[in-house]
């Protein structure tokens, strides 16, 4: 069973193909926690999944095909939608409402009024990570609510075990298959507010949605009535180890094996027939779900940020020049991010206190060189953007700064003495992943 929150939905309608669709007619429910056998869930305090569909064209289907499906109430050429518009798949599988969802999300071919698609992985991740109870007993009461609309379609689904520098799945634990026409849970038809039975409406993109190819503007493609099949997947059934770091989990079509390349894709099947391989999806239920005893022992993953100074003599011509007064020498700063989430959002701010025994040079870092400006950021993966015109400033005196505004003495031209330290704020979000992100800033000085 399933406990559920409904708000109003934002209204929009347009005419296309002799129907009037009007969406945002009732409203739009949310799953707030579910029951599982005599188990309570709810939705954790983990951060809700970042979705990205990975799509790879094929010979029935190509582009930003949209197929989705709307609880709802036909009368003539007036369609009635329960909840607001999703215009792309993304939204209608991830708005976290139970009243939009992918249609025939995994199919690759037609079959019969059905449409082909050419989606290959959904992803559902927790950038930060998930560090899972330690009590290995409870990995059984942690997890998703997987779903289908009729309860008949077979999917797979593999917990992520590593992200790389842009948060995409870089590992996986085995597939675990969400096996269709067996009933995990037939929750009813969905219903409006006034408890009335709808239908499942299908609405789809392409001027012939019937087995069409195109990308065109979204119609109607008919109706059905079915029930919402749901099935909790814990972490224990994906496999996870007590204490493990998780990153979320990925859906992939039912002919999909260990042995492929579920990392890049670059050999799975792109036939998946239709009948039970396609995974009419809601919306909504991929959120974490656990027991309180299990939320008590997890936790979102934090960033550690580590860093290190070096310096080397500037010698740009290999005349073997050494670390002696009157010669200049190159200070490199590395910082990377050994921890299992990102860092807060522009929260990364670095002051570097200047040795009193050197001299910052306020001039072309390489002179006749690539670079052209006093100090330079060289990015690995940190998911970070650096402008030297607002994101480097200077201090005098003996007081480290503590924010950037307290970073305001301007620099003279050349080798500056007054600079005692230097303070670079870089913006965005310092990611984390495998193999971990990281910067360099470098910088030129002049040995007293």
């Amino acid at each position: 069973s399933m406990s559920t929150l409904r708000t109003a939905a934002t209204s929009t309608s347009y005419s296309i193909g002799g129907n009037t669709i009007n969406y945002g007619v009732g409203d739009n429910v949310r799953i707030t926690s579910v029951n599982v056998g005599s188990l309570p869930l709810n939705r954790s305090a983990i951060s809700k999944p970042n979705i990205k569909i990975n799509r790879i064209d094929n010979a029935n289907a190509s582009g930003e095909r949209i197929t989705t499906f709307y609880p709802g109430l036909i009368s003539g050429t007036t369609v009635n939608i329960e909840g607001e518009e999703a215009p792309t798949m993304e939204l209608a599988m991830n708005d976290d409402y139970i009243t939009s969802g992918g249609l025939d999300v995994f199919m690759n071919v037609r079959n019969g009024v059905e449409g082909a698609n050419n989606i290959e992985r959904v992803d559902f991740v927790v950038p930060a990570g998930i560090n899972l109870p330690a009590n290995g007993a409870l990995l059984s009461e942690i997890g998703t609510v997987a779903n289908e609309k009729h309860g008949n379609n077979t999917y797979q689904i593999a917990m992520i075990t590593s992200v790389n520098a842009f948060n995409e799945p870089a590992s996986y634990g085995l597939l675990r298959t969400i096996q269709g026409n067996v009933d995990y849970g037939n929750m009813g038809r969905p219903k409006n507010g006034s408890g009335t039975d709808m239908r499942n409406i299908y609405i789809r993109n392409g001027t012939s949605p019937v087995g069409g190819g195109g990308n065109g503007p979204l119609e109607l493609d008919g109706s059905d009535t079915n029930f919402i099949g749901l099935s909790f997947v814990s972490f224990a059934s994906m496999g996870a180890t007590a204490g493990q770091t998780v990153y979320g989990y990925s859906l992939f079509p039912n002919d999909v094996t260990d042995a492929n390349d579920l990392v890049g894709l670059t050999n799975v099947p792109l036939t998946t027939s239709g009948g039970i391989n396609g995974g009419d999806i809601y919306g909504g239920t991929f959120a974490i779900f656990s027991s309180t005893a299990a939320e008590a022992q997890t936790s979102e993953g934090s960033a550690i940020l580590e860093g290190e100074k070096t310096v080397e003599v500037y010698d740009p011509n290999l005349t073997g020049v050494y670390n002696i007064p009157g010669d200049d020498v190159i200070y490199t700063i590395s910082v990377s991010n050994t921890g299992s989430g990102p860092a807060d959002s522009n929260s990364i701010f670095l002051v570097d206190s200047m040795p009193s025994e050197i001299t910052f040079y306020n001039g072309d870092i390489d002179d006749t060189g690539p670079e052209t400006t006093p100090v330079i950021f060289n990015d690995n993966g940190s998911g970070l953007s650096f402008n030297y015109s607002t994101d480097v400033k200077f201090a005098a005196g003996t007081t480290a700064p503590t924010q950037m505004s307290d970073c305001n003495h301007s620099p003279a031209a050349g080798y500056d003495p007054l600079i005692s330290f230097i303070c670079i704020q870089p913006s965005g979000t310092m990611m984390s992943g495998s193999p971990n992100p990281a910067f360099d800033i470098q910088f030129r000085a002049r040995i007293k």
